[in-house]
């Protein structure tokens, strides 16, 4: 009876599993950030798009989201509770969609898509149908660096620069019904092709004429050093030369006394300290 009620548990546990993983993909999006960048950092157009799925959607969700046979991807990530992107998630490019599972309820994907080129011109347009059913959106287009003019449809109702001194062009919010097809048309003219990264990059540092500020410091302590070098050298030749000039002193001689000679009392005969007896007549010595 027992072995029965386990096995019966068991059962019942893998379908409440089961069911709870298939109610996880996500039918909607709370809202949607599209950003579209052409010719930014390559001859093509990055698409930037931000998810956040509704509050009551159960975690870990499954997202499918539209994707251009010709898109490239560049990256898919989710986005913690800090903002940090994180592209440890697991996701699958298929013919026309990309599914990703994220734990987080904010998502990030971006990929490059080819523009349509004709002389100057430039022309390219986004697609959106799915089946999910999105809520709101944020549309922006950046302009780029080099373009002469630009158009876009539908018309833009604000177009301000950043602090990257890029213009940047916001399309009026709205919502997109599920299997409801949402385009975004974009032209624009360049007489002289360049990427936007190249058009603001900064100039090179090795081109600026001006000291660095930890090159300023080694240049005062060697001129310093050198310095204090010639000013010894300086001390030590004009003591040396004045010691030179000086006379030089001579040493006192050194005076030896002589031993005084002594002589026999007796015959006057010289006679040497050791001896004790005069060596000619034999007397004896006086001390």
């Amino acid at each position: 009876m027992r072995k029965k009620s386990f096995w019966l548990l068991l059962y019942t546990l893998l379908l409440w599993t089961t069911a709870s993983y298939a109610q996880s993909e996500a039918t909607a999006v709370n809202f949607l950030s599209i950003e579209l960048w052409p010719d930014y950092d390559q001859p093509a157009v990055l698409v930037l798009l931000t998810g956040t799925l509704p509050d009551d959607t159960v975690l870990p969700a499954t997202v499918v989201l539209p994707l251009p046979s010709s898109a490239r991807l560049n990256a898919v990530a989710r986005i913690d509770s800090g903002d940090v992107m994180n592209d440890d998630i697991n996701y699958q490019q298929r013919a026309g969609t990309l599914t990703l599972t994220t734990p987080d309820p904010r998502f990030r994907v971006e990929y490059y898509v080819p523009y349509t080129s004709e002389g100057n011109g430039r022309s390219f347009t986004f697609q959106w149908q799915s089946p999910l059913s999105v809520q709101q959106t944020a549309v922006t287009v950046q302009q780029p660096a080099a373009a002469d003019a630009i158009t876009i449809e539908p018309t833009a109702v604000n177009s301000s620069t950043h602090s990257d001194n890029l213009l940047y062009h916001t399309l009026a919010s709205s919502a997109i019904l599920p299997n409801t097809p949402f385009t975004v048309q974009i032209r624009y003219t360049m007489t002289t092709p360049r990427l936007t990264v190249e058009a603001t990059a900064s100039p090179v540092a090795a081109d600026i004429v001006e000291p660095t500020t930890s090159a300023l410091p080694n240049t005062y302590f060697l001129l310093a050093g050198v310095s204090a070098l010639f000013v010894l050298l300086y001390i030590g030749y004009y003591y040396g030369r004045r010691l030179q000039n000086q006379p030089r002193r001579k040493p006192k001689p050194v005076r030896q006394t002589k031993a005084r000679q002594k002589f026999c009392h007796n015959c006057g005969t010289p006679t040497q300290p050791s001896d004790v007896f005069c060596r000619q007549c034999g007397t004896s010595l006086k001390k």
